[in-house]
C-alpha cells in the first residue's frame, strides 16, 4: 500500500489502480515527452551557436572577421541558451502538471475541479 499527504489531503492506494490509460493522463505525458524533445532539440541549438561562437572568436584574433559577427554569434549563443532555459521550465512544469492530474485521477476527482 502507497500512502501520502498532499497538501492538506492525505492519500492511500493499494496499488491497484491503473490510471495509465486515462486520456488526461495520456494527454498530460504527451506534453511532458513534447517538453522533453523540445529541450534536446535546444541542446543542440546551444551547440551549434556554441560552435557558431567559438569560430567567430578565434576568426576576430586572427583579424578575418569584424567585431560585429563575434557580438551577432555572441548574442545568438545567449538568446540559444536563455531558451533551452525557458524549455527546461517547461519539462519541470508540465511534471507538476502530470503530478496534479495523477494523484486527482487516482483520487477520483474530476479534472475541471484540479486545474
Amino acid at each position: 500500500m502507497l500512502a501520502f499527504a498532499w497538501g492538506s489531503t492525505s492519500f492511500a492506494f493499494d496499488g491497484d489502480e491503473d490510471i495509465s490509460k486515462d486520456p488526461f493522463v495520456v494527454l498530460f505525458q504527451a506534453k511532458l515527452d513534447e517538453a522533453h524533445a523540445e529541450v534536446v532539440s535546444h541542446e543542440a541549438a546551444v551547440q551549434l551557436a556554441k560552435v557558431k561562437f567559438d569560430t567567430a572568436a578565434r576568426l576576430l584574433t586572427q583579424g578575418a572577421t569584424s567585431r560585429e559577427e563575434y557580438d551577432t554569434s555572441q548574442a545568438a549563443l545567449r538568446a540559444a541558451e536563455a531558451q533551452l532555459e525557458v524549455m527546461r521550465q517547461r519539462v519541470v512544469a508540465r511534471k507538476a502538471l502530470l503530478d496534479v492530474v495523477i494523484l486527482n485521477r487516482l483520487a477520483g476527482r474530476e479534472i475541471q475541479q484540479c486545474l
